[in-house]
């Protein structure tokens, strides 16, 4: 079963952060992330990674 993708504002909305701050976190490795064309996905465990990370 594939891993289930969010996108940057869901993401957002998640981590009660603004969209200049995920930027960030994806430009400094903080949170992973890809391109689908023009369009940037974050992967279910990166997510968990960063949740894990903040424990």
């Amino acid at each position: 079963m594939p891993e289930k993708l969010y996108t940057v504002p869901q993401v957002c909305e998640m981590f009660g952060v603004s969209r200049s701050t995920m930027v960030r976190w994806m430009s400094t490795g903080k949170i992973r992330s890809f391109k689908i064309g023009q369009r940037r996905r974050i992967p279910e465990s990166a997510i968990q990674e960063v949740i894990d990370g903040a424990a």
